[in-house]
């Protein structure tokens, strides 16, 4: 089982705990929440212009298994990209959809999706959630 946010009920896991948010926005791929909680860390947008190909991305999230909540991370290379498409090496289980993807230097560069016929992980492009949230 995946330790992620249930967007069906607003809930955010963050390393300071679960927060309920309240739901601002949503279209067909992405929900804009506000948390009523302050000082929350942030995490930078990269550019989506500064993208290339072979660069290394990374995701992290926490599985639950036997009780016990296990870190989980991956890492691979920017495959192929356009302003609608991340496309990466990586391969995982659909339940991973949602979280975001990163370069190395920490920056949010997309959010991931995951192709169910093949497993492959993309990612919706940082310049699309900028357009989303309207910056």
């Amino acid at each position: 089982e995946i330790i992620l946010p249930d967007f069906s009920k607003n809930l955010i896991l963050t390393d300071e705990g679960l927060f309920e948010g309240e739901l601002l926005k949503k279209d067909k791929n992405f929900s804009l929440l506000k948390i009523k909680k302050e000082n929350l860390k942030t995490i930078p947008f990269s550019s989506f212009k500064e993208l290339k190909l072979g660069e290394r991305v990374f995701y992290f999230g926490g599985i639950k298994k036997e009780n016990k909540i296990l870190n989980l991370a991956n890492e691979g290379i920017i495959r192929y990209f356009d302003k609608e498409k991340i496309l990466t090496n990586m391969i995982e289980a659909e339940a991973l959809e949602g979280l975001p993807l990163f370069d190395i230097e920490g920056k949010l560069i997309g959010q991931i999706k995951i192709d169910k016929k093949n497993n492959e992980v993309s990612a919706f492009p940082v310049n699309k959630i900028k357009e989303f949230l309207g910056f």
